[in-house]
């Protein structure tokens, strides 16, 4: 199976509002679908996607509310 990596942008959302108040840019695995002729993401790659977004969720959580965006 082909693979590669490339960037890619999570959204992190807000405790609050739950509008858009980061984005991280990451280095995610694609895998090559042959059927498709496409590149998709992998359990890993979901992985990593989720993974930062309970990073920085959690982060954004710990500041006061008149920090947030």
């Amino acid at each position: 199976m082909r693979s590669k990596t490339d960037e890619f942008e999570v959204l992190v959302p807000s405790t609050i509002t739950h509008g858009l108040v980061e984005r991280v840019r990451v280095q995610i695995p694609l895998e090559w679908d042959s059927e498709r002729q496409t590149w998709m993401l992998g359990e890993e790659a979901h992985r990593i996607i989720e993974a930062t977004r309970a990073r920085y969720f959690a982060k954004r959580s710990e500041e006061p509310a008149a920090l947030q965006s």
